[in-house]
């Protein structure tokens, strides 16, 4: 018994085989922009904006590529430090997941990330020189330079470390934080204008 001859013009020859929502990577080091962070596997490469202040003029004249590395692993090691902290280590270099970033900061914002570097070597020689003059002169009290220059440690390499770093990492992406809203529209409006990061297959088979 013959088959029920399906209407002309129902089926194409030609279709890929039916998937209904399937995600496929088209940019090998694209990323997404979902909410307030930037999403990307293990190599992320943003485009010519600067990630501080948002310029876009003049990208590829006032502008300087920077290439980063990021580190992430769960909370939950940083309970080896009340312990032992060779064993924090050694935890840490074996379950560290790293995210390869490459950004652009303004001639304007890479000089002020130089001047946080200086400072923080200066803070750096303030803090020793506290250590050095209480062991000499025997006598405590240069330990609040010692604290004040270690304060200033922390504040200056916040200031140059930023200003994108490694909120989570989930099901092999990476979820950077730190992006101002307009530096996440301006990326975000950047992927649409040019390949789109994943496409959907239609039921048909076809590129939606």
């Amino acid at each position: 018994m013959a088959s029920p001859q399906q209407p002309s013009g129902s089926i194409n020859p030609f279709a890929s085989p039916s998937v209904t929502g399937e995600m496929v990577d088209v940019v090998p080091d694209g990323y997404q922009v979902e909410g307030n962070r930037i999403v990307g596997g293990e190599k992320i490469v943003l485009p010519e904006i600067c990630a501080k202040c948002c310029d876009k003029g003049h990208e590829t004249l006032n502008s300087k590529r920077r290439k980063k590395d990021l580190y992430w692993i769960h909370p939950a090691v940083y309970i080896l430090l009340f312990f032992q902290i060779i064993i924090f280590l050694i935890v840490y270099l074996i379950l560290r997941k790293k995210c390869q970033l490459e950004y652009s900061l303004c001639r304007s914002c890479s000089s002020r990330v130089r001047l946080n570097w200086l400072f923080f070597t200066i803070s750096l020689a303030i803090a020793m020189s506290g250590i050095v003059t209480a062991i000499v002169m025997e006598t405590p009290w240069p330990i609040v330079i010692f604290f004040l220059g270690l304060f200033a440690m922390i504040y200056f390499a916040v200031c140059a470390n930023g200003p994108l770093l490694v909120a989570t990492y989930s099901n092999n992406k990476f979820y950077l934080r730190g992006g101002s809203p307009e530096y996440l529209a301006a990326i975000d409006v950047h992927v649409d204008a040019t390949s789109p990061v994943s496409a959907i297959l239609a039921e048909d088979g076809r590129m939606s």
